[in-house]
């Protein structure tokens, strides 16, 4: 199975955690849904402990349209290059529609939350500045156990 990630492609089963983390799993297709629905079924079939969180970049649309696409690409990366040193190796990101970024954690909540509040807590502070101005944006972030959910499309409308 194969997933697309940012400028590559990488074959899940054969990736490494290191290539895993490189850079988010962008899942823009049907295939690239498919390989998320891949991961999420084998954590379950597994009966591992895991989480699935939903990040949103508050204002997205904004940004990009008062300060231009490439602002907008900037603040993804950004946001992008938190999540991935946040998370652990064995969790999986990825990107979920124009501004949005799913994670599978592979813990348990309590540690799942600590995570993710890193995340909101250091995407707050970047600066950032276009057209003469600073700015800043925010992250909103829903997550939820996955003990729950029979599939991914439930545990994704919770989170």
């Amino acid at each position: 199975m194969v997933a697309k990630c940012m400028h590559q492609e990488w074959d899940l089963d054969d990736a490494t955690a290191e290539q895993r983390k490189s850079d988010l799993w962008i899942n823009s297709t049907i295939a690239d849904i498919k390989s998320f629905n891949k991961a999420y079924k084998e954590y379950q079939n597994n009966k591992e402990e895991f989480c699935l969180a939903m990040l949103d970049i508050d204002d997205f649309k904004m940004v990009s349209d008062k300060y231009g696409h490439e602002k907008g690409d900037e603040v993804l990366k950004s946001i992008s290059n938190i999540v991935r040193t946040e998370i652990h190796e064995s969790d999986l990101a990825f990107r979920y529609g124009g501004e949005e970024i799913l994670i599978l954690f592979k813990t348990n909540l309590k540690r799942s939350y600590k995570t993710m509040n890193r995340i909101l807590s250091k995407a707050k502070t970047i600066g950032y500045s276009a057209n003469f101005e600073e700015f800043h944006v925010t992250v909103t972030a829903g997550l939820s156990s996955i003990e729950d959910f029979k599939n991914y499309e439930d545990a994704i409308e919770s989170a």
